[in-house]
């Protein structure tokens, strides 16, 4: 088995064991958690930031479109107030009009018109709200009466009082009015009021300062009624135009109390407050009031003293100072309602915030203790690992996460490490063993090679012996394993070949006695030839047995030739045989 094979199998074994028994929150799962946590705050303070831009900016364009809307009937309301108050003074004075006075009511006249032409416009266009077609209907129809209403005053202008159209006069200011009213009427009801608290209170400051400008344009009247009054003197046409003036510009921010009556969020305090303004200031006061007019009007005394006109004057004027304090408490309760929205949107933000933190801190623990500590620590076995400790170990093992993953996965490079270094181990101790094996072999096939010298050597000292006639030598030292026998089967030869030389030899001494025994006979014969006659068969007979051992020494001396050449050929054997060894050996 290598180590590849080693770390595959290992790592498969991990990652099965590793499935089954996963259990827990790993680092990707908090992470994930704390950025689904983050997203979700993203999205909660997106939407909210998102709602309340929405809210705003549709505020912003509703209140933008009602200051549009609003300058162009205040406009046309300040234009036909002025053109009233000026046309009935021309109308109050003695001498024919001016063309000075007249040029100046036109103007009026056209700056007016065309304000309240782009007024009417811009709400025909505009969204829908409850009596649009009424309202719109009421205002078109009481500009065509004072249209044609200016004719009729426009045909007086060359006239001496004394040949005026007194029911023209009377007309005049009423038709004037009607149209700023029912103007002011539509330009309240147009506009688009946001449902937020802050646009609620924008409604109640615009309120105040519309009381603000109904009581200021009251006192006026009141100290200007009062000095005439109190001095007994006429209101002449001059100061008519100027009450009439104040008149409605006080009228005009009245039409924005009466609007606000209309609105279902008005404030209950501040519509019993109207209510009081109303029956105090324009029914109980107003009477008053058009009984002064009235009488200056036909020259006759005022009904009352100056100090009556101011305190009849006062007590209205407090009712409509009573309702700008009601309209300030209201203003007051809808800025504690955005001050407790605003307080309750911080306390929420401070929280998202406190939780972001919160996340962020577990999400920078989770990183730095649970993600960056074990990654270097990891790191470092790795690199202890490189460096070829492979006995340490591997921490984080334990861990259910993918710390702990990566922790199995570098112990498992440890273990095939590890078993590499074994394997490499093992892989050198064979090549050592097989080292020491060939060397064995070398040494043993040197040995046996130096054996068979040595027997080569040896035999063949020993034939040169033989050959020499030395027929005792020996081979004494022995041989190498099975190389013995050649010695063995040699020295056995070499006896054997002694053993019959020798007999040869005493054969051929035997043959030499009986040479010596014929010759000495010989001589006896010749000595004793005519003596021993008689014993020439016994010598004959001698000669034949002498013969016969003389055959039988040539017969034995054959044989012992023959034993010779056995031997030789024996040795020449022993010698082929010993070669091919040598050559087998050698392959």
């Amino acid at each position: 088995m290598n180590s590849e094979t080693f770390f595959s199998e290992r790592t498969h074994d991990i990652h099965r064991a590793e499935r089954p028994t996963r259990a827990g929150f790993g680092i990707r799962d908090i992470l994930l958690l704390i950025l689904s946590a983050f997203v979700f705050a993203l999205l909660f303070i997106a939407s909210s930031n998102i709602y309340a831009a929405w809210e705003d900016m549709t505020a912003a364009k509703a209140m933008h479109a009602n200051a549009e809307v609003g300058e162009l009937f205040l406009t046309s309301a300040g234009a036909l107030a002025t053109e009233r108050g000026f046309t009935n003074t021309v109308l109050a004075q003695n001498s024919i009009a001016t063309q000075n006075s007249i040029s100046r009511i036109q103007e009026l006249r056209r700056k007016g018109d065309e304000a309240l032409s782009s007024a009417l416009a811009e709400v025909r266009k505009g969204p829908d709200f409850k009596g649009k077609g009424r309202l719109l209907a009421r205002v078109r129809q009481d500009f065509e009466a004072l249209v044609a209403l200016r004719s009729e005053v426009e045909a007086q202008w060359s006239r001496i009082a004394s040949e005026r159209d007194a029911a023209v006069a009377r007309r005049w200011v009423p038709s004037v009015t009607a149209l700023i009213m029912s103007s002011q009427e539509l330009r309240i009801a147009a506009q688009v009021v946001p449902s937020t608290a802050l646009a609620r209170t924008q409604i109640m400051l615009d309120l105040r300062q519309a009381m603000w400008v109904i009581a200021e344009y009251a006192g006026r009247e009141r100290a200007v009624i009062g000095g005439k009054i109190a001095a007994g003197k006429p209101l002449d046409g001059d100061t008519l135009a100027i009450l009439a003036g104040y008149r409605g510009r006080l009228e005009q921010s009245w039409a924005t109390i009466e609007a606000y009556e209309k609105r279902d969020f008005a404030s209950a305090n501040v519509l019993s407050a109207i209510a009081t303004a109303r029956s105090e200031f324009f029914v109980t006061f107003e009477k008053l009031r058009k009984e002064v007019y009235a009488a200056n009007a036909d020259r006759r005394k005022y009904p009352v003293s100056g100090d009556e006109w101011i305190t009849a004057a006062t007590k209205a004027i407090d009712s409509l100072l009573n309702l700008s304090e009601d309209i300030g408490a209201a203003a007051g309760t809808y800025a504690d309602l955005i001050e407790t929205d605003s307080l309750q949107t911080l306390v929420s933000s401070i929280a998202i915030l406190l939780v972001a933190l919160a996340f962020g801190g577990l999400a920078l623990w989770t990183i730095v203790v649970r993600i960056t500590r074990p990654v270097h620590l990891l790191t470092g076995t790795m690199s202890r690992l490189a460096n070829g400790e492979l006995e340490l170990t591997v921490p984080f093992v334990s861990r259910r996460d993918e710390i702990g993953q990566m922790a199995q996965a570098v112990e498992v490079f440890r273990q095939a490490g590890a078993a590499n270094r074994r394997l490499e181990a093992e892989a050198e101790e064979n090549r050592s063993q097989s080292e020491r094996e060939r060397a064995h072999r070398d040494a043993q096939k040197a040995a046996e090679s130096e054996s068979l010298q040595f027997a080569i050597s040896a035999l063949g000292a020993a034939l040169a012996h033989l050959a020499n006639g030395n027929m005792e030598h020996r081979i004494h030292s022995a041989f190498a394993g099975s190389l013995d026998t050649l010695r063995v089967d040699f020295n056995q030869s070499a006896e054997t070949l002694e053993s019959a030389l020798r007999e040869v030899g005493g054969n051929a001494a035997a043959i030499h006695t009986s040479t010596e025994q014929l010759r000495s006979a010989t001589s006896d014969l010749a000595r004793r030839t005519e003596a021993q006659a008689a014993s020439v068969e016994q010598t004959a007979a001698a000669i034949e047995e002498i013969t016969t051992a003389v055959k039988d020494a040539s017969r034995r001396a054959g044989e012992a030739g023959n034993l010779v050449a056995r031997t030789r050929d024996q040795a020449e054997t022993s010698g082929s045989i010993v070669e091919q060894a040598v050559r087998a050996m050698g392959k």
